[in-house]
């Protein structure tokens, strides 16, 4: 009985941080992106403002594509992109902001890390029906 409820309760703080974690990429690369329009996109080289723009926009979309699939299997609508054989190339699809991430400097940098590093958190955790 209290193997029982402790399983619970860890299912429910962990679905707790997966929500937190969800909730925190967006605000993440909105974070970065207005510290790069603010600051970053004047001090650094066309070359790196490109790659620095591109890590906010692939950890964006990485998101979307995370949230897109999550609702889909909560309404129980079955797409191609919730087999589970493609997990892995959606934890490659989040490292890709982790590495072109340090074309940008100082905040963006460091918010666009802990964004894709979240993005690869959610996508190893999550289990699709």
């Amino acid at each position: 009985m209290l193997i029982a409820f402790l399983d619970l309760v860890g299912q429910k703080v962990i679905g707790f941080i997966a929500l937190a974690a969800s909730m925190a990429v967006p605000c993440l690369t909105v974070m970065a992106y207005r510290g790069w329009a603010k600051f970053g996109g004047k001090e650094i080289s066309n070359w790196r403002n490109v790659l620095g723009l591109l890590s906010i926009i692939v950890a964006s979309l990485n998101w979307a594509l995370f949230i897109a699939i999550a609702f889909s299997t909560i309404i129980r609508f079955r797409t191609v992109l919730d087999s589970p054989d493609l997990n892995g190339l959606f934890v490659l699809l989040s490292l890709v902001p982790a590495v072109l991430c340090f074309a940008l400097k100082k905040a963006p940098r460091i918010q666009v890390l802990i964004a894709s590093g979240l993005m690869v958190g959610l996508w190893l955790t999550s289990v699709v029906e």
